[in-house]
C-alpha cells in the first residue's frame, strides 16, 4: 500500500476526482494491532484497509483494485516509455533493493522502471526529505505521472489486447470483465487534460502516536471540503458526522 488512491469516475459528464491518500496517514492503531499508519492495515488484503478508509471519509468504496508494481513497470515499457517532468532533484541509491536513482528536474522521457523509481521516492541518500511537504509532494509526483500514462494509453487503443493482458496478469480487482470493459469504452471520451481533477488529503506529518513519529495527522475540515468535491457519490452534502478522522490529543 505504498500508494493509496480515492477515484470517482462520472461517467455521464466524464469527470473524475482522485485524492491521494498519504500513506502515513494516522489511523486508530486499536483498528490495526498496534501501528498507526494507514498503509500498515494493508498486508496483502485489502478487507481492512477498504473498511478503514469507508470510515474515515464516509462514502462507499464499490470497486479495488491493487497493481503490482511490475504490472505498472509493463504497461508503461508496452507503451514506449512516457514523457514526464520530473519535479525535483533525486538521488538515492540502495544497492540491497537494486535501487539507483538519479534524476534531475525537468522534462524527460522514461521507462517503466525509470517511472517506478521516480514514484517510490521519498528521501535522498543524505537522509533529507525528497520532498520538503513530507509525503505530500510525492503523492503529487504520482499522481501526475499516472495522468501522463494515462493519457498516452487512450492514445493507442489499438493496444487494448496488451493492456487487458497486463492487467489479468498483474491487477487483483472485484471488477468483473463486464465492468472493465464498459469502463474503458467509457473512458475513450475522457479528455484527460480537461475532465480529472486531482490532489491529496492534507494534514500534519509530523505527529507521533504509540511511540511512532512522523503520522500524518489529517485535518478534518480540510478533508471534509475535498471529500465533498472530489468523490462523493451522494446527492447530498456530507457533514463533519459522516466522517470519522482520527486525532491524537
Amino acid at each position: 500500500a505504498d500508494v493509496i488512491m480515492v477515484v470517482k469516475y462520472d461517467t455521464v459528464n466524464q469527470e473524475v476526482g482522485v485524492i491521494s491518500i498519504p500513506r502515513d496517514t494516522l489511523v486508530d492503531p486499536n483498528d490495526i494491532a498496534w501501528f498507526p499508519k494507514i498503509n500498515s492495515s494493508y498486508g496483502g488484503d485489502i478487507t481492512n484497509l477498504k473498511a478503514i478508509i469507508v470510515d474515515m471519509l464516509g462514502i462507499p468504496i464499490d470497486f479495488f483494485v491493487t497493481v503490482d508494481v511490475e504490472g505498472f513497470v509493463e504497461l508503461i515499457d508496452s507503451i514506449g516509455g512516457v514523457d514526464f517532468n520530473v519535479p525535483i532533484h533525486m538521488s538515492y541509491d540502495d544497492p540491497l533493493q537494486g535501487l539507483s536513482i538519479h534524476y534531475e528536474p525537468g522534462l524527460q522521457h522514461l521507462t517503466g522502471q525509470q517511472a517506478l523509481e521516480v514514484c517510490r521516492l521519498r528521501y535522498n541518500q543524505d537522509g533529507t526529505l525528497a520532498y520538503p511537504d513530507y509525503d505530500i509532494g510525492r503523492t503529487n509526483t504520482q499522481r501526475d505521472l499516472l495522468l501522463a500514462v494515462a493519457q498516452k494509453v487512450l492514445k493507442h487503443p489499438e493496444k487494448i489486447a496488451s493492456y487487458i493482458e497486463i492487467w489479468l496478469k498483474y491487477v487483483t480487482t472485484n471488477l468483473s470483465f463486464s465492468n472493465i470493459l464498459w469502463f474503458a469504452e467509457s473512458a475513450l471520451d475522457l479528455d484527460i487534460s480537461t475532465g480529472v481533477k486531482t490532489t491529496a488529503l492534507p494534514g500534519n506529518g509530523n505527529v507521533t502516536c504509540n511511540g511512532i513519529g512522523y503520522c500524518y495527522q489529517l485535518y478534518p475540515d480540510q478533508v471534509l471540503e475535498i471529500v465533498n468535491d472530489y468523490v462523493n457519490p451522494y446527492q447530498r452534502e456530507l457533514t463533519p458526522s459522516d466522517l470519522n478522522i482520527y486525532e491524537v490529543n
